[in-house]
């Protein structure tokens, strides 16, 4: 990832804080990490290593009982933790749609809440009525819009970044 980072080339760690030994499929339901303290705290040692030069991060939709009761993607001190190695680095969610929600819109809201900047969703059909719970939860106050474009200047320079280096060839 050094190199990548040094040839300018955007890198994504993904699945954070990992897996340890979960073998259930998320997507079907959120299950806790199966693993030892010691590899969950080993996982995030690596992970720790290459954050400074990841540009995204991507989080496991894993409840990881020794650090939080929510879902990574929804864990304020998970996702702040990320943050907390490097600001610009953006924070994306797992499928938020996945049958392992039960509710994507609730799913949306609480990993906006935690500080996700970017949601998959693998239901197309869902894009719209998400947007539109955005516009309604900014309209009533439920989350700020200030925060929202916070995240969308990170998303728009990290797009500008490659724009620029497209340009270039």
């Amino acid at each position: 990832m050094y190199i990548h980072k040094k040839n300018k080339i955007l890198s994504s760690l993904k699945h954070f804080p990992g897996y340890g030994d979960t073998y259930d499929n998320s997507d079907d339901f959120i299950t806790e990490y199966k693993g030892t303290d010691i590899q969950l705290f080993e996982n995030l040692r690596i992970f720790s290593s290459l954050l400074n030069y990841a540009s995204f991060v991507m989080m496991a939709n894993l409840k990881y009982p020794s650090l939080d009761t929510l879902p990574a993607p929804m864990s304020k001190s998970i996702v702040s933790f990320i943050k907390s190695q490097d600001s610009t680095v953006i924070v994306l969610t797992d499928d938020i749609a996945c049958n392992g929600y039960d509710n994507p819109y609730l799913a949306l809201k609480r990993s906006f809440g935690a500080g996700c900047d970017m949601f998959i969703v693998m239901n197309d059909t869902l894009y719209s009525l998400l947007t539109d719970s955005m516009v309604s939860w900014v309209y009533r106050g439920e989350i700020n819009e200030k925060d929202i474009k916070k995240r969308l200047v990170k998303i728009l320079l990290k797009k500008e970044y490659l724009y620029q280096l497209l340009k270039r060839m």
